[in-house]
């Protein structure tokens, strides 16, 4: 029924990471004086082609999207725990429209990951550097509608301090091997992020920063001095209590003081069940209960799992807005329902088939 589709090596240039953990300056200089290099991959794809994944695991995904049917046929390891390929027919004429093939390392984390179209010409190529942990250091993107072209459009990397938290992130949006926007992050002694700094144009210095603070692990302060002049220009405070409003657990009262001159420009309202799932959300939230802004409410089911969005745009107590959410016996998604004003507007239905072995056959 699928067309055999045989991979296509593309050598990518990699970002070799030159940077560590570190307090962070005023400037940013110190990470954009160190360049992207570049070197081209001399290591050949080592994702199989199709014909060799007959006799994995696979499943059939049929989906029904208002009528318009299609089917994805997902390949898997032996131990049906890795995706190595995902072939979407998206008219049912027996063809495969979209391929998606996975490759992983010896840690079992996805290094690369390449889209082929109806013509097996590679569209998309993903390559990453994975720690053991399968956190990224460089992820090297090369999209291209014709056919990928083996230079990296889009290069992201991360560098991590000594507690293995991400402290570092570099972005190359045109892959000019020049940072165009960079971010330092550094931690309190719970782990929580307690400053953000970013310099927006790769010029080496902060544009912008964030600090953040904490209480009982909960964010209690969030102040942001959008120009780095050192004075804050925005003050974000949250408030948690207990709540046993709309059947909530606790409840977040975040207040926003665009101006940081005192004035409380906006306010929100978060409600939480017990298990921290969030069941109400409400902007332009007044101290007296009413609100004038939108409001959505979220049901769960005892697996945690979303049930029914519901969305008041206008503050009138009527909810024109639903969706809901079906699920199978094994928790897959089932039914996905759109309503406006309790009408039905759009409608996604799953069908997973069993198991199969030799599917590809």
């Amino acid at each position: 029924m699928y067309r055999e589709a045989t991979l296509i090596a593309v050598c990518l240039p990699f970002v070799l990471l030159g940077c560590g953990g570190g307090e962070t300056s005023t400037t940013l200089a110190a990470v954009t004086d160190d360049p992207i290099e570049t070197s081209e991959s001399t290591e050949s794809s080592a994702v199989p082609s199709l014909a060799s994944l007959a006799g994995q695991p696979t499943q059939i995904i049929t989906t029904l999207i208002n009528g318009a049917e299609s089917e994805e046929t997902r390949v898997f390891d032996e131990n049906s725990s890795n995706l190595l390929a995902s072939l979407e027919d998206n008219d049912l004429d027996g063809l495969t429209d979209l391929t998606v093939t996975f490759r992983y390392d010896q840690n079992g984390c996805n290094d690369l990951q390449e889209s082929f179209d109806a013509s097996d010409v590679v569209v998309s190529r993903v390559e990453l550097e994975q720690r053991s942990d399968c956190n990224f250091t460089t992820r090297s993107e090369d999209r291209n509608p014709t056919g990928s072209d083996g230079i990296a459009d889009r290069v992201v990397t991360q560098a991590f301090n000594e507690n293995d938290l991400v402290n570092l992130i570099r972005t190359d949006n045109d892959g000019d091997g020049i940072f165009d926007r960079i971010e330092a992050l550094e931690y309190d002694s719970e782990g929580n992020v307690a400053r953000r700094d970013i310099d927006v144009d790769g010029d080496g210095n902060i544009d912008s920063s964030t600090s953040f603070e904490y209480a009982n692990g909960e964010l209690v302060l969030e102040t942001l001095d959008s120009n780095a002049d050192g004075i804050a220009d925005r003050v974000i405070t949250t408030q948690t209590t207990s709540s046993v409003g709309s059947g909530s657990n606790s409840q977040r009262i975040v207040e926003t003081d665009d101006g940081n001159d005192g004035t409380i420009n906006s306010r929100q309202l978060l409600e939480l069940d017990a298990q921290g799932n969030e069941v109400r959300w409400v902007t332009g939230y007044q101290l007296d209960g009413s609100h004038v802004g939108q409001e959505t409410r979220r049901a769960f089911n005892a697996a945690n799992q979303v049930i029914r969005v519901e969305i008041d745009a206008d503050a009138d107590a009527l909810f024109e807005r639903e969706r809901d959410f079906i699920y199978d016996d094994e928790g897959n998604f089932a039914t996905i329902r759109f309503l406006q004003d309790a009408v039905e507007t759009f409608r996604e239905d799953y069908v997973y088939e069993d198991w199969t072995i030799g599917q590809l056959d």
